[in-house]
């Protein structure tokens, strides 16, 4: 399997984007742009392991273990949900890092396939946008960012 794949991590696009799973379901909020996403079951699962530190490969094998299915399908559904993260300006590759283990026990209960899919919605763009934590600087309230008009 390692010779099919290369070793690729990703990291989360921070502080621009936030995430939280919420009952199997990645809610990923881009305050850039004022769109949210929602990733389930086996969506949830990829972003957690990529936001994590696992590599794609790692997270193929960790899909193909739970599902229940070969590593090259696995392979194939992480690499094409990757892409639709990238090109969603959601993570970025990055180097490889120390895997963060979880706060709880993680469930390795076995799962049904569905291919990793996302959800975007824009219907409360304005009101994420229209959040004053757009005007200040990084290091926080109550300092403004320069570029903002006063």
């Amino acid at each position: 399997m390692s010779e099919l794949l290369g070793e690729n991590w990703y990291s989360v696009v921070r502080p621009s984007v936030v995430s939280e799973i919420i009952d199997g379901e990645a809610v990923i909020m881009d305050l850039r742009s004022g769109h949210y996403f929602s990733a389930r079951g086996t969506g949830a699962l990829v972003w957690d392991w990529l936001d994590k530190g696992h590599s794609d490969r790692q997270v193929a094998q960790r899909l193909a273990a739970q599902c229940h299915i070969e590593e090259t399908e696995a392979h194939t559904t992480v690499v094409k949900f990757i892409s639709i993260l990238l090109v969603k300006d959601l993570v970025r590759m990055s180097e490889a890092r120390e895997v963060v283990t979880a706060d709880g026990p993680e469930s390795n209960a076995p799962m049904a396939f569905v291919a990793p899919a996302i959800e975007e919605f824009d219907d409360m763009r304005n009101l994420l946008l229209l959040d004053p934590i757009h005007d200040v600087a990084e290091v926080g309230w109550p300092a403004r960012r320069e570029d903002v008009a006063q």
